[in-house]
């Protein structure tokens, strides 16, 4: 009798051992293949999730109010994002993603969106009107040492280089032209890296912080997404573009590299379904390899993709495996 229970316990552990081997495997498997975006399909703009081949939609943080422009902690275990909840305005919000618990970073009835985070995770950069025009600031992750970062035009869509030396920015100039500029992460030596036309933004760094994919509308060949040699200022086209018919505002806009810098996510307008944005893969290097893969199809406007790290899905800062977040994530058919 003694030595059956002994079997009994031995074979409830080793089945154990291996559907917790399992977990962590699948995890580690989905890491870097899942993106994270925001989307209004069921009403305010809620944080979802989707696998790069389209499939496993959940649902990250679906709240009464707006939750959008959301990027993720290096260490993948904070998430900071825009939300309206507390306000007619935007303010930035941070979640543990581990304990659920969320903080208010700031507090103006200005707006204050489209955050990115220092690579040691100490910082976040984010774009506030607070002075009348948009502006690039930063501040530490409790909301203290605040700081602005530009001057001059409207500046849009702060992006971080991986390497922690510059952040990224489009900014609209008096001559009314949209420029893609980087400046140092403390705000000092702006400099223009390339004119991104009238309907140029959405500027994001590789992963080796030597190029940018960006949004830009190119004479002839219509909306498209770009990329940008930092040091040699060579232009590369990724998507194919495409001829825009009268009376229709078309574009391709909020690129994200995955982080191996062998895809970029970004979103397109369809012209089977206006009003309406979609997510599409494609291929970084671009040209050749320049064939979209849609992601999303639901009739709605699903926009500021990035891409999950693997830390969220894998092991915490602590070293626990996180098993457990992914299953209380909301499964959606």
């Amino acid at each position: 009798m003694e030595n059956k229970c002994v079997y009994t316990v031995l074979v409830t552990l080793m089945l154990l051992s291996s559907v917790l081997l399992t977990i962590n495997v699948v995890a580690q498997d989905i890491g870097s293949e899942y993106i994270s975006f925001s989307t209004n399909r069921n009403g305010n703009y809620d944080i979802y999730m989707i696998d790069r081949h389209g499939g496993n939609l959940q649902a990250i943080l679906d709240g009464p109010a707006d939750e959008n422009h959301a990027r993720w902690s290096p260490n993948g275990r904070y998430l900071a994002y825009a939300s309206n909840e507390n306000a007619d305005s935007y303010d930035i919000y941070v979640m543990d993603m581990r304990t659920k618990r969320r903080w208010q970073l700031t507090d103006h009835s200005a707006n204050d969106t489209t955050p990115t985070w220092s690579p040691d995770g100490t910082e976040i950069a984010f774009i506030s009107n607070r002075s009348g025009k948009y502006r690039v600031y930063k501040m530490g992750i409790t909301g203290d040492k605040l700081s602005q970062l530009t001057k001059g035009g409207d500046d849009w869509g702060p992006s971080w280089s991986p390497d922690g030396e510059w952040i990224a920015y489009n900014t609209l100039q008096p001559d009314h032209r949209v420029y893609l500029y980087i400046v140092s992460a403390d705000g000092r030596n702006p400099k223009q890296l390339a004119m991104a036309g009238e309907r140029g933004r959405s500027p994001a760094w590789s992963p080796d912080s030597k190029k940018i994919a960006f949004s830009t509308w190119e004479l002839g060949i219509g909306p498209k997404i770009a990329t940008i040699d930092v040091e040699s200022g060579n232009l590369r086209r990724v998507t194919l573009g495409g001829r825009v018919p009268a009376g229709h505002v078309f574009r391709k806009h909020s690129p994200a590299w995955s982080p191996d810098g062998k895809w970029i996510v970004y979103v397109s307008d369809n012209l089977e379904a206006e009003h309406k944005t979609f997510l599409y893969v494609v291929d970084a290097a671009g040209e050749e390899r320049a064939e979209s893969i849609q992601l999303t199809t639901h009739l709605s406007t699903n926009i500021s993709p990035a891409w999950v790290p693997e830390p969220f899905f894998s092991v915490s800062p602590g070293g626990e495996k996180m098993t457990t977040l992914w299953g209380k994530l909301k499964q959606h058919e």
